[in-house]
């Protein structure tokens, strides 16, 4: 593991990224040697906070970043190496969120379950509404009880879109409150090469939808990943934010992670697409940086559930890369 250095910091604008993954994400001469031979490689960071997982990726990719980008804006494709996706509309419909399915074992659980002990990760309020409304003996319940959730999503992702991070949830565990905003803000205060190598999405990430970000292009969606024993829901910001002319070369693809249904409580996917300096029309690098605030217990079982959140995520991250970089490529040719 490797640890993130603020000295390190300024590798990270380089128009090729070598340095960069070399001195941030400990990559050796022989990665890098597979990188530039068309492998994806990948890593985890070690970041000394208990609830943070960190990863690093990355890909040679022989196409345009405009190619990567209209690859990317269709992320029900996009996505379908690591589970299935759907974009909301601008603004939000309840249609967009139809394709949302649930375990119905895990809706089920929902009848009983505690607020610190829940299969679905719910805020107290929804809960409380959940466990209230719903006829739990009636043979079509899990039915409604997804209907409620989709509900909810959809509300949620409408009152992020007006209040920003304020809207986030507040979760707790054993009486203490973990508001997500917090995780995320945290999160960001971590990710100190986001902070100094592009300032104005830092602060966009933080002040959405106060603020404003000249040039950049948003979108929310939905997703149900297969990264840990059980499907995962998230719900999603995304920022592409283009290169600033005569400082920045990178594009960069911000995910803010509003919602999971498991295992996480918020996280930020970055992905910097970075020009080859021998051949910027032609070739580009993908670097992936990934961290998340996990809300996984301590104990022998919660050391063995981050192990299994850590090897799942570094899959995942793995397999849509190289998916991005087949698309990419043959479109190319």
């Amino acid at each position: 593991m490797v640890v993130i250095a603020m000295g390190a910091i300024p590798a990270f604008a380089q128009k090729q990224p070598h340095d960069f993954l070399k001195t941030i994400g400990g990559f050796s001469d022989g990665d890098l040697a597979k990188l530039d031979a068309g492998d994806v490689i990948t890593t985890t960071l070690d970041t000394h906070v208990k609830n943070e997982l960190a990863l690093m990726g990355a890909a040679r990719i022989e196409g345009t970043i405009q190619t990567f980008l209209e690859v990317y804006r269709d992320i029900e494709t996009f996505e379908k190496a690591i589970g299935t996706a759907k974009m909301l509309s601008e603004p939000p419909k309840m249609a967009d969120l139809q394709g949302l399915d649930f375990d119905k074992g895990e809706l089920k659980s929902l009848e009983h379950c505690k607020l610190e002990d829940c299969g679905i990760k719910l805020d107290q309020q929804t809960l409380k509404e959940l466990q209230s409304q719903i006829d739990w003996s009636a043979q079509n319940s899990h039915e409604a009880v997804a209907r409620f959730l989709r509900e909810r999503i959809f509300d949620y992702a409408k009152a992020y879109q007006e209040g920003g991070n304020a809207s986030l949830a507040v979760y707790r565990n054993k009486s203490k409150p973990r508001f997500v905003a917090k995780e995320f803000a945290a999160l960001l205060e971590k990710s100190p090469y986001l902070l100094q190598y592009r300032p104005k999405l830092n602060a966009y990430l933080l002040d959405y939808p106060k603020g404003t970000l000249a040039g950049a292009s948003d979108f929310l969606y939905w997703d149900v990943i297969n990264f840990g024993p059980k499907p995962t829901m998230r719900l999603i910001h995304v920022t592409i934010d283009p290169p600033e002319e005569g400082t920045n070369v990178a594009t960069i693809i911000s995910s803010k992670q509003l919602y999971y249904s498991h295992y996480f409580d918020t996280g930020l996917e970055l992905y910097s697409l970075i020009p080859d300096s021998e051949q910027p029309d032609k070739v580009f690098y993908v670097v992936a940086l990934n961290r998340y605030r996990t809300d996984l217990g301590g104990g022998l079982s919660g050391k063995v559930m981050r192990l299994g959140a850590t090897s799942g995520t570094k899959g995942a991250m793995k397999n849509t890369i190289a998916a991005a970089q087949a698309a990419v490529q043959e479109r190319s040719r």
